[in-house]
């Protein structure tokens, strides 16, 4: 649902509605209303956003692998090793996360 993926990106409503409406344009994704209750919006990937995501998701790993080939051994093994936290810390935070009332330490 719209409201459901607007929580997972941290953005207002009309913000994804608004990202939605240009990936429709695009023919990667599908607005659809079930049958039985109208008011709420499913969104659905097509093939050709899939294949969109495949492509970019290739291009994104062949591009890291460049990055990363000059990393020798103990390099790499300390990168996966933060990999390990940030997976911890990000599979453990809440769906949506609220910046009100955060802080921001002050520069000395």
């Amino acid at each position: 649902m719209l409201s459901d993926l607007a929580a997972l990106q941290g953005v207002s409503l009309p913000t994804m509605s608004n990202s939605i409406s240009a990936m429709v344009e695009r023919g990667w994704v599908r607005r659809e209303a079930p049958e039985g209750d109208r008011r709420i919006v499913m969104i659905d990937v097509t093939p050709t956003g899939r294949a969109a995501l495949e492509r970019v998701s290739k291009a994104a790993e062949a591009h890291l692998a460049e990055v990363l080939t000059p990393l020798d051994l103990p390099a790499r093994r300390r990168l996966q090793g933060g990999l390990g936290v940030l997976r911890k810390v990000f599979a453990g935070a809440p769906a949506s996360t609220s910046r009100k009332g955060h802080r921001t330490p002050a520069k000395r």
